[in-house]
């Protein structure tokens, strides 16, 4: 079976303030798992159901979560005055 190519969304310049808001909800939230928010997140970036991420390879879903990374960043960590 071949690995499918999954495409995420890879910065804040893509992604909707409501977007952002969603993402820092799921980041907050004290009662789930950083998987399980990973996973969440993973879910709205690329526009799959969270529950594919748990038929896709270890390996797979964890270069998934590094290209995700910045989602953990301060939208303006770039920005120069």
């Amino acid at each position: 079976m071949k690995s499918e190519q999954l495409q995420i969304i890879n910065s804040f310049k893509e992604i909707s303030i409501t977007d952002y808001l969603e993402i820092f909800e799921i980041i907050s939230n004290k009662d789930v798992n950083p998987l399980e928010k990973d996973i969440q997140i993973l879910g709205m970036l690329s526009g799959k159901n969270p529950d594919y991420f748990n038929y896709i390879p270890w390996e797979q879903l964890n270069e998934l979560i590094k290209q995700m990374s910045w989602v953990y960043e301060s939208p303006n960590a770039n920005i120069r005055d």
